[in-house]
């Protein structure tokens, strides 16, 4: 006795083809043949049961309940945003008139100092070059 499911060949599936794809794809070639067998007054009551449930679905979409959720997870984001607001460590804000103020006398020897730097790096360098050289 043969078993009319091992007389129908199935098609070869790609390697990287997913268990759930394939299953799927099974499932779909062993109920292809069953879609022209309803009888159209099963056909009109499966149309009618799949028009009830959506219709349910939006229903229940639409309901204040669920009206209410929504504002709730607008307000939670919301209180949410305020709470790291006011949380979050606000840079102070500095004025020039609290920062220290250099006179005439400081501000030259400061450059002084700069220049005095800048001297001793080209000294170095002059004596690497002749390091070079030599």
């Amino acid at each position: 006795m043969t078993n009319d499911n091992d007389s129908q060949t199935t098609r070869p599936q790609p390697p990287d083809v997913s268990a759930e794809e394939r299953f799927s794809a099974a499932l779909r070639e062993r109920l292809a043949p069953l879609e022209f067998e309803i009888s159209p007054e099963e056909g009109a009551r499966l149309d009618a049961a799949r028009r009830s449930a959506v219709a349910a679905a939006e229903a229940r979409l639409n309901k204040p309940r669920m009206m209410l959720l929504r504002w709730q997870s607008a307000a939670a984001v919301a209180a949410f945003a305020v709470v790291a607001v006011i949380l979050v460590p606000q840079r102070a804000a500095v004025s020039v008139d609290a920062l220290p103020t250099l006179d005439s006398s400081e501000f030259a020897a400061a450059a002084e100092l700069e220049l005095l730097e800048d001297l001793e790096l080209l000294a170095w360098l002059d004596e690497q070059d002749l390091a070079d050289a030599g």
